[in-house]
C-alpha cells in the first residue's frame, strides 16, 4: 500500500543497478482485474509504505492478504536490501506474469541454516 492506495512496487535489476533501484509504483486496479495501470508513480519524502503478504493456499489458489511489518515512512532515500534471517530454515516461491497475464510459480526452494 502506498499512501493507503494498493499498488505493486517496481524495481530494477540490470548491469547498471546490480544490487536494484526502486522505479515507483503502479496501481492495481481491484475493479478490473485483468487491466493493468500505465505509467509509475514517483515515491516521494513523507510517502508512507504498508507492506502486504498475499496467503495462498497448497493448491495455489489466492486465500487472504496481511500486513507484514511496520508502515515505512520514506525518507530522503529508498533503497533494496539484503536481510539476514539468521538460523531459520525458509522456503520462497515465486509468481512471474507475462505480457499476456499468464501466471506461473517456480519451485518451493528451501533454504538452510547457515546459507544466506
Amino acid at each position: 500500500m502506498l499512501n493507503d492506495q494498493l499498488v505493486d512496487l517496481i524495481l530494477i535489476f540490470d548491469d547498471e543497478n546490480p544490487y536494484g533501484e526502486v522505479l515507483g509504483a503502479r496501481l492495481i486496479y481491484t475493479d478490473v482485474p485483468d487491466t493493468v495501470a500505465k505509467g509509475l508513480i514517483r515515491i516521494q519524502s513523507g510517502d508512507v509504505i504498508d507492506f502486504l503478504c498475499d496467503y495462498y493456499t497448497y493448491d495455489e489458489e489466492y486465500n487472504n492478504s496481511y500486513y507484514l511489518g511496520d508502515q515505512l515512512v520514506v525518507g530522503n532515500t529508498l533503497e533494496i536490501s539484503n536481510v539476514s534471517v539468521g538460523d531459520a530454515e525458509c522456503k520462497a516461491t515465486y509468481q512471474l506474469t507475462d505480457i499476456y497475464n499468464n501466471t506461473y510459480w517456480t519451485p518451493a526452494l528451501t533454504y538452510n541454516k547457515g546459507i544466506q
